[in-house]
């Protein structure tokens, strides 16, 4: 599924403004099992394996807008710098900050993105 770069102005002049994201019509995305694999993808369409070391799952999550629609997310890192073991197992103290303004931002604009 294709993500979408954007930049949060709560972040600006900082090295974690863009953030990526994605909206998807799936109801219910609950698994048991997790077997997310991530791509880089060139402008030509071709596909480059993220390797699992660059990315940290942090988990699920939904919240309720204010037109009672529920939404379901999950919060990822990846990084092209810092893939590590450590990385994979605990991410990155800066994504934790931006992924705290990126969730407070969508929580409180929910309904007037969703209409672009």
């Amino acid at each position: 599924m294709p993500i979408k770069l954007k930049n949060l102005d709560a972040l600006d002049d900082t090295d974690i403004q863009q953030y990526g994201i994605y909206l998807t019509s799936t109801k219910d995305t609950k698994s048991d099992t997790v077997n997310n694999k991530y791509y880089y993808i060139d402008e030509k369409g071709n596909r480059t394996a993220i390797d699992e070391q660059c990315t940290h799952v942090m988990g699920n999550g939904s919240f309720t807008g204010e037109s009672g629609k529920e939404i379901q997310y999950q919060e990822i890192q990846i990084t092209n710098s810092h893939c590590s073991e450590a990385f994979f197992l605990d991410g990155e103290e800066d994504y934790y900050t931006q992924i705290k303004e990126v969730k407070g931002y969508w929580m409180n604009n929910l309904e007037e993105e969703l209409k672009h």
